[in-house]
């Protein structure tokens, strides 16, 4: 990894996006990183959009201010996507949680290598609740090795006790689609 990655995390309440961003930033940290993370909840408790910002770097991080990020995990395809996109970096990595390919004007302009997943399906199947967080992190851990698979694996069983196996199958099912 070459200076500060940016990692976004965006869902609805009640999507587990605050519990996504705690495993990545342990992961991160258990690669001797550091890491600052910023989570923007609602005032509501289920539905409206929350999210996170993870930063890591080797050095220090300094700053508290908001970047484009690097990678975008997107929960929730009923969101501003349009947007959030607009709070990318040039060729940086979109994954949508999605049984389709996410057509937006933003993917081409910023040659952005979007993902889909179809995460809640995965959880769904797997007999646990709504809860695309999972296995969207088995997706970032496919499309971003600084993040430790086994580590992030620790990071959910605490919390879902089949979290591995969602995990393993997010790795598995995420699609290239740009």
């Amino acid at each position: 990894m070459n200076g500060m990655i940016i990692i976004s995390v965006h869902g609805r309440a009640g999507q587990g996006v605050e519990s996504a961003i705690n495993v990545i930033a342990n992961s991160l940290l258990s690669a001797n990183l550091n890491v600052q993370t910023l989570y923007f909840p609602s005032d509501e408790k289920r539905g409206s959009h929350v999210y996170g910002i993870i930063k890591s770097d080797k050095n220090p991080i300094q700053s508290r201010q908001i970047e484009q990020s690097d990678i975008m995990l997107i929960f929730d395809t009923t969101l501003h996507v349009k947007e959030l996109l607009a709070g990318t970096k040039e060729k940086s990595i979109v994954i949508f949680n999605s049984k389709d390919k996410q057509v937006y004007s933003e993917i081409k302009k910023k040659r952005i290598k979007s993902y889909a997943l179809d995460a809640t399906g995965i959880s769904i199947a797997a007999g646990a609740k709504t809860m695309p967080n999972i296995p969207m992190l088995g997706a970032l851990a496919k499309n971003f090795n600084t993040v430790n698979m086994k580590s992030m694996k620790v990071g959910v069983e605490a919390f879902a006790k089949d979290g591995g196996l969602l995990i393993e199958e997010g790795y598995k099912n995420v699609k290239l689609v740009k």
